[in-house]
């Protein structure tokens, strides 16, 4: 039994090479600068090749020659879309599908040499372990690729890899380590390691990491990923971390909504005692670095990051659909600017003699229009109607198409959203993001509501000016009074006081302690003129 399926091969050959020496002598003869050519040509040699019937060793010893080459272009192509805000840019988008393209055509033919080892082809079956490694590789690469853009991999991946998994289990090579520099992650590794690590990687939720903390997630995931068991039966103990596995999915997980065709459970154990020890001697002063955890994060952010970790490896994320609380259309806005000229924020300019009248027109306006008319300014405010996925407790799960003329998004980012036209709005927070297809969902964490848009003033001293900034007041949680601010201003070195953005009316408190740092803002708690810091 083979767990995959592959084309049909042919004697015609329509790869400029039919062997290693081919291959070789094709790849010295091209633009290895170019990118983009380079990218176009191995995608097309690699797809050609991939249907032509040639005998498995060699065909082997060809993906060989070209393989260095892949990581190459592979790599060049992650810096275009590493970390981008979504929906990707036209060009980004294009170097992660070619990218994408690329490791499965590698993938390919790969797999072409694992069913020649299946089928106990006596040239190839030797090398069986590093045949089913480099098919693996190729799929952890895929992978790599599609979450530092944002992007989940599809059914095909997870089917491909779970045969792969059931391939090298059959050839008994599962635990064969196999030396390979290129993934640069370490010099060698198994067949069960990096099927570990493509497993803790979709468990780990990297579209809920930041960019710094997903990379410094994987750095600690590729150590312990040896440590990851997949075994035939449940594990018994009571607190054991145990999720099904079905190896002829098209899923992560076994959703357990029917009985699996070729059970194994993944069991995860030895990864959170490890992360338990780590965290715990954290707590008792030692650094990171002692512990072999990077020099990226601060000691409380590994903790946090940590802690992150281990709920997200014990409590994944369910595959089967989650019931909707809520359905319908919302309105959303983005970033402090375009929300505070939402809610009638006026021009940040300097206050004009007129400011009281003109405050007490933007007041009526806004409780008989719910907008300021405003002609001094631009009114267009970029508001994007999102789909409601699901809305429970204080999250809310948000669906729309990728378009032109919508915003580019990232983790931490503070939107405003509205369930109705005559509702108030919302402040919220994106937890989660990621692309699906011509789809982009988020998750946002619902924060306050209450907005009041104000005017942060400081006096820069550097220039010998006042700096007017756009503000978000809002209650927090237990009703304490906050305000939302652009990053940089700084209130504990320069003060700022606040004033309100219709009226130009001093308002009672100023910043004093900050509550959290997010993407593109800073939340502030206030201190009232009575209080002390």
């Amino acid at each position: 039994m083979t767990w995959f399926s592959l084309p049909e091969t042919q004697t015609v050959n329509r790869a400029a090479f039919h062997d290693a020496a081919g291959a070789a002598a094709w790849l010295a003869g091209q633009p290895q600068a170019n990118v983009t050519a380079m990218l176009d040509a191995l995608v097309a040699q690699l797809s050609a090749f991939n249907t032509f019937t040639v005998p498995p060793r060699e065909r082997f010893k060809v993906l060989e020659v070209l393989r260095k080459a892949v990581f190459a272009v592979s790599g060049e192509c992650q810096r275009r879309f590493d970390g981008k805000p979504l929906p990707l840019l036209p060009a980004e988008q294009a170097a992660l599908d070619g990218a994408r393209l690329l490791w499965r055509a590698c993938r390919l033919g790969y797999l072409h040499c694992l069913r020649a080892c299946l089928d106990r082809d006596e040239t190839l079956l030797s090398r069986a372990d590093k045949v089913a490694h480099r098919a693996i590789t190729c799929l952890r690469m895929e992978q790599w690729c599609c979450y530092l853009a944002g992007t989940d991999v599809d059914a095909a991946f997870w089917r491909d890899l779970h045969a792969v998994y059931a391939s090298a289990e059959r050839l008994g090579v599962l635990a064969e380590s196999v030396e390979d520099g290129l993934p640069r992650e370490t010099t060698a590794s198994t067949i069960s390691g990096q099927y570990g690590m493509a497993l803790l990687l979709h468990l780990a939720n990297s579209f809920a990491l930041t960019r710094t903390q997903f990379a410094t997630a994987a750095r600690w995931l590729v150590r312990w990923r040896e440590l990851v068991v997949v075994q035939d039966l449940p594990e018994t103990r009571a607190k054991s971390c145990c999720a099904a596995l079905d190896l002829v999915a098209a899923t992560a997980l076994h959703d357990n909504c029917k009985p699996a065709e070729q059970p194994r459970w993944l069991v995860l154990d030895a990864v959170l005692r490890k992360m338990r020890k780590r965290l715990e001697s954290l707590n008792a002063g030692e650094s990171p670095e002692s512990l072999k955890l990077g020099n990226n994060l601060s000691a409380e952010a590994c903790a946090t990051l940590l802690e992150i970790l281990s709920d997200h490896l014990r409590m994944p994320a369910s595959s089967v659909p989650r019931p909707a609380g809520e359905s319908g259309d919302v309105e959303v806005v983005w970033g402090i600017d375009n929300i505070y000229r939402q809610l009638g924020g006026r021009n940040l300019a300097e206050p004009s003699p007129t400011t009281t009248y003109v405050g007490r027109v933007r007041t009526d306006q806004l409780a008989v229009f719910g907008h300021v008319v405003d002609p001094s300014r631009d009114q267009m405010v970029p508001c994007e109607a999102w789909r409601i996925e699901r809305h429970a407790g204080g999250t809310i799960d948000l669906r729309r198409q990728v378009d032109a003329e919508g915003t580019r998004m990232a983790l931490r980012h503070i939107l405003a959203l509205r369930m109705a036209p005559k509702s108030p709005w919302l402040l919220a927070t994106t937890s989660r993001l990621s692309a699906h297809g011509h789809d982009v969902s988020l998750t946002a964490a619902l924060e306050a509501s209450n907005l009041q848009p104000v005017i942060a003033v400081q006096w820069d001293g550097t220039f010998g000016k006042t700096v007017r900034s756009p503000g978000l007041l809002h209650t927090g949680p237990g009703g304490e009074r906050r305000v939302m601010l652009p990053p940089g201003l700084n209130p504990q070195t320069r003060a700022v006081r606040l004033v309100d953005a219709q009226m130009e009316t001093p308002l009672p408190g100023s910043p004093a302690q900050l509550v959290e740092r997010g993407g593109d803002h800073e939340c502030w708690s206030l201190v009232l003129p009575d209080e002390t810091v």
